[in-house]
């Protein structure tokens, strides 16, 4: 598994975020230079970063190699009553921000490197409501000049936040299988 890894010292440049609804097709095919965050709230999302296919699902979150080509290799999946835009629910609905960082401080990786901090590239989320309100904060504070000072530490609470809620969901998981490895005991 790949890995971004970053420092408590890394300057990150934030570019560009929103949200997308879509009602089919498949996302567009490109290469950028910077690194692109999805998290999807609803319905399938399908990503190939690379020879690596990913398939996003609601609390999911991907997160793209700069420089890599990326885009869609299925058709967005999800709402069936959505035939065409602007009937029914969108098949999908994601949200997407584009940053940069400083290399010196951040890199991909395998996960033996060392660094602060290191976030797979790929995960599940479960909740994503801490990560939109981030979102949503970044959004508001890229619309005023004045403020945009304050995008570089957002975008690093939000990294942080996803690898927290991640290590959380893992520590959880061991719990729940300890928990019911002590019930399968007393069951026999």
């Amino acid at each position: 598994m790949k890995y971004f890894h970053f420092n408590k010292s890394t300057i990150f440049e934030h570019v560009m975020q929103g949200r997308s609804e879509s009602y089919g097709g498949v996302h567009i095919t490109r290469t950028r230079d910077d690194c692109e965050l999805f998290v999807v709230a609803s319905g399938d999302l399908y990503i190939k970063q690379g020879d690596i296919k990913y398939h996003l699902k609601g609390g999911d979150y991907l997160i793209t190699e700069r420089g890599t080509e990326y885009g869609g290799y299925e058709p967005y999946e999800g709402y069936k009553d959505a035939d065409q835009e602007g009937s029914g629910k969108p098949n999908l609905i994601f949200y997407f921000m584009h940053f940069k960082y400083s290399e010196k401080d951040s890199f991909f990786g395998t996960g033996d490197e060392s660094s602060d901090y290191k976030l797979p590239v790929f995960g599940s989320l479960g909740n994503i409501s801490t990560v939109l309100v981030l979102m949503s904060l970044m959004n508001q504070y890229s619309l005023d000049r004045d403020k945009k000072d304050v995008l570089s530490p957002l975008v690093s609470a939000l990294l942080r936040d996803i690898c927290t809620s991640l290590l959380e969901n893992s520590q959880k998981n061991e719990k729940n299988i300890g928990f019911q490895r002590i019930l399968n005991f007393f069951e026999y």
